[in-house]
């Protein structure tokens, strides 16, 4: 049985019917189980607990079934154990736990306020089904002995009135004479032994016991901020009135035991706090704490556990802001490549491409040894496209303009630097579409790896010519008109995939491989519409030097410093990387932040500075910048060996020396 599936629609009022006879379907199905005289020896279905007890089920509950051997695991699956809506034939979604002579369903935990997402949802009828002899595949003991005969066992819930205007009991609560309240458990994300949460991100908070999800109120519930008593003043007019922010949604994350190995007594809740604006942080960014708690005039027992009982809620926690923490301090800033939020995406039209910046500790050119060799020279694209294989140095279609691609086989278009589509790319097939890969992001091909080398499998595309389209830029591929193929696509790039609107191509077979990809692409439950822009490809960097002329990358970042006011710059210090005797470049200039001029039609124009003492208004009147990196790489005989930075850290003074 799988663990999770669909998740059953909105809960509807119980159809009418008989009260269930538990007590008579609990004899009449061990008699059902019983040995008959000369058959071999057989499983036995010795004790269902539900049906004994002659209660029905609450929403909570487990169904334990008691034989008389103990089970092999492996005959229990999706196969020969079902639980299923009596009504609709669905899978209720949950888990099957094996223990010695013990097979128990547990439902999946129930999250939602509308009840609808659980493993048993009220007002539905569901049973059990086992397959037993004479069917081949059915569950066995560990000594081989089947279960005597198929059965069906009952699991009826308990009953349920939509809209009652009272909370009718729907859930055990394993501790029904305690209320626990809400914590973060020391060492968790959040709580003085640990790192504090980011200013902008939900906060988690656990309940040691399991809370009614019909229960979740977001207007029940505010953060304040919380002020040190010890070293600090009383401000002036008396007692400072704590800031709050709201709550814009809680949910639950998990709910109740999940697994076997958890006792019931020790299962709890995990609930998901989203605040309704960033968290009030100083602007020196340290840490602040804070306090979780019942927004003053709220309803005192709104969130309530599976008996009633309201938790108490005084949750303390610590925020800080990222962006101002760590890599700053009184009088120097070191940017961290590591971080991709120190990285400004904006596109630099003087440039090839973007460099690469958040993975690897560097700024460094990231480019595909399936860009081709340039051949074919710059070009510009319109009209019918004659060749199914393109080696431009930069590609381009005019802005009005169309390009329409050649019916049948493999179209490759490369280009070692830009592509810019500003106009149309348009591919109608005369041929079956067959998929790149399967929508799940798995090679089609049996026994295929399941990840490849770009160029590795560029030949194989090549070899096959299925009517595939494929787009490879060495720099950014950059997507200003409209793309419409019916046949699979793929678009890479080694700078960043920058798009407007969506790309058509066949269902499920629009692939992207690069960072970026900024298209409209829906998330959608049908798979056909889904955009896969993982597909299983590694993109691997050429062996030898493959240019025809030189390339340039240029990445930005973020403003530095993001608290202090410099004064005066010192020299910067940087360490990068260019090869010995070699005519490959790393500049680092500097964007005065004040200039506004910092978007794609106006950052190769912005005014730049080689030395950060440059960027300061006459006077020394001080002022914050932003780096630009430009990575340059010549064409040359010999291996590939590009430049990147690998570190940059700025300095100043309050006061010019």
């Amino acid at each position: 049985m799988p663990t999770e599936s669909a998740t059953p629609g909105t809960p509807r009022p119980p159809t009418p019917r008989l009260p269930w006879p538990l007590a008579c379907a609990f004899a009449s199905l061990l008699a059902a189980c019983g040995q008959d005289a000369g058959l071999p020896a057989r499983l036995e279905l010795r004790d269902v607990a539900h049906l004994r007890s002659g209660a029905p089920l609450l929403l909570n509950d487990d169904v334990v079934l008691t034989f008389s051997e103990a089970i092999d695991g492996t005959t229990v699956n999706d196969q020969t154990v079902r639980v299923l809506d009596v009504e609709s034939g669905e899978e209720a979604p949950g888990r099957l736990i094996i223990s010695g002579r013990t097979l128990t369903f547990r439902p999946r935990a129930v999250r939602r306020p509308d009840l609808s997402d659980g493993g048993w949802v009220p007002g539905r009828s569901y049973e059990l089904v086992l397959k037993g002899y004479p069917s081949a595949a059915c569950i066995q003991s560990i000594d081989g002995n089947r279960l005597g005969r198929p059965l069906r066992v009952p699991c009826p819930l308990t009953p349920w009135v939509q809209d009652s205007g009272e909370s009718s009991t729907l859930f055990r609560d394993g501790s029904p004479d305690l209320t626990r309240p809400l914590v973060i458990k020391p060492g968790e994300v959040g709580s003085s032994e640990s790192l504090p949460i980011e200013w902008d991100e939900p906060l988690l908070v656990r309940c040691p016991e399991p809370l009614d999800p019909r229960s979740l109120d977001p207007m029940e519930f505010e953060i304040v901020r919380a002020f040190r008593s010890q070293g600090s003043r009383m401000p002036e007019g008396g007692l400072r009135q704590p800031e709050s922010t709201l709550i814009r949604s809680v949910s639950l994350v998990s709910n109740f035991a999940e697994n076997a190995a958890v006792p019931y007594s020790e299962a709890g809740a995990l609930l998901r706090f989203v605040p309704d604006s960033r968290l009030p942080i100083d602007s020196s960014g340290m840490p602040v704490p804070f306090e979780l708690r019942r927004r003053v005039g709220a309803e005192a027992t709104r969130l309530v556990d599976f008996s009633g009982g309201a938790p108490p809620i005084s949750v303390k926690f610590w925020a800080a802001r990222r962006d101002v923490a760590g890599s700053e301090k009184p009088e120097s800033f070191e940017f961290d490549f590591m971080n991709a939020d120190e990285h400004a995406t904006v596109l630099d039209l003087s440039s090839s491409g973007t460099a690469f910046w958040g993975e690897t500790g560097r700024v460094e050119i990231r480019y595909p040894r399936a860009a081709g060799n340039g051949s074919d020279g710059s070009l510009t694209l319109q009209g019918a496209m004659g060749k199914t294989s393109l080696h431009g140095t930069r590609v381009r279609i005019p802005a009005g303009e169309e390009l329409l691609l050649p019916p049948k086989g493999l179209v490759v278009i490369r280009a070692q630097g830009r592509i810019d589509l500003e106009g149309d790319l348009i591919r109608r097939t005369t041929e079956a579409r067959v998929p790149m890969w399967e929508e799940s992001g798995q090679m089609v091909s049996a026994g295929a790896a399941s990840m490849e080398s770009l160029s590795d499998w560029l030949k194989m595309a090549e070899e096959s010519n299925q009517p595939w389209t494929v787009v490879i830029a060495g720099g950014d591929l950059v997507v200003r008109g409209k793309i419409d193929v019916d046949t699979p696509l793929l678009l890479v790039a080694g700078g960043w995939i920058r798009g407007r609107g969506r790309p058509k191509a066949a269902p499920g077979q629009l692939w992207l491989l690069g960072k970026g990809g900024g298209f409209e692409l829906p998330h959608h439950r049908d798979p056909r519409a889904r955009a896969n822009v993982d597909p299983p490809l590694i993109i691997d960097e050429p062996i030898e030097n493959p240019l025809r002329e030189p390339l340039t990358f240029v990445a930005f970042s973020s403003p530095a410093p993001k608290v202090a006011a410099p004064r005066f710059w010192r020299a910067p210090e940087i360490t990068a990387y260019e090869r010995p005797g070699g005519k490959d470049t790393v500049k680092v200039q500097y964007l005065r932040v004040e200039s506004g001029a910092f978007s794609e039609e106006g950052v190769s124009q912005a005014v730049r500075y080689d030395e950060p003492m440059g960027a300061m208004e006459p006077g020394g009147s001080g002022g914050r910048v932003r780096l630009r990196i430009e990575l340059t790489v010549y064409p040359k005989r010999g291996r590939w060996d590009p430049p990147f930075l690998d570190r940059v850290r700025l300095s100043w003074t309050p006061e010019p020396r």
